[in-house]
């Protein structure tokens, strides 16, 4: 819902900096100690997101004829009276959603912590399967008023598009299964520190295709 309303960057250096959300959120609920050290690799993940997102090339449909590189990163030059509202409303919604992503992590990993789960591999599966489920119960209720109300117009994939619909569907629930993996073996902060790596990662891989 964000995305059509702010920067791609903006918004990515947003939400890769979930990590600092479940620290922050982890010292109340799973009782996290602060440590210099901690403190330290999460200012640094979170400064290199940044850099990363803010300063690499922008994206074309970010680009606003005749403004700086700046200006578009910025907005501070908006052609349209209603777009700054737009993008201070894009910007209020991935902030949400961040820390929402960021409560879920650690909130896993208190159940957890409380459970003493032995079996953290078929958990994993189970909440990946009831979120399965409760999608498209969710998204059923709520899809046909974004729809009628024009902020997401509902369409059917092309069919040239489809393989790729449901890869990106598999390629997900695969992710999901790891990360909760990750987090029943680790905690919630190490699992969101690594997941910051898929932006230096995806780089490299742009990058040699473009190459290539």
């Amino acid at each position: 819902m964000s995305l059509p309303i702010t920067s791609v960057s903006a918004n990515t250096a947003i939400y890769m900096c979930a990590c600092a959300a479940v620290f922050l959120i982890s010292i109340p609920v799973l009782r996290e100690k602060i440590t210099i050290i901690k403190v330290l690799s999460l200012l640094i993940c979170c400064t290199g997101i940044v850099l990363v997102s803010l300063f690499s090339a922008p994206d074309q449909a970010d680009v606003k004829p005749n403004t700086t590189f700046t200006d578009n990163l910025l907005d501070v030059h908006p052609t349209d009276p209603d777009e700054k509202k737009g993008s201070v409303l894009g910007y209020i919604l991935v902030l949400i959603s961040m820390f929402m992503y960021a409560s879920y992590e650690v909130f896993y990993g208190y159940l957890l912590q409380t459970d003493q789960d032995k079996h953290p591999a078929m958990t994993s599966l189970k909440l990946v399967g009831y979120l399965g489920v409760t999608t498209p119960v969710l998204f059923g209720l709520t899809l046909p008023i974004w729809h009628f109300t024009g902020w997401e117009t509902l369409m059917l994939p092309p069919a040239d598009k489809v393989t790729l619909f449901f890869l990106s569907i598999i390629l997900d629930a695969i992710f999901n299964i790891f990360l909760l993996l990750a987090i029943a073996l680790s905690n919630p902060t190490l699992a969101s520190v690594g997941q910051s790596l898929a932006l230096p990662g995806s780089m490299v891989q742009i990058s040699s295709s473009t190459t290539s």
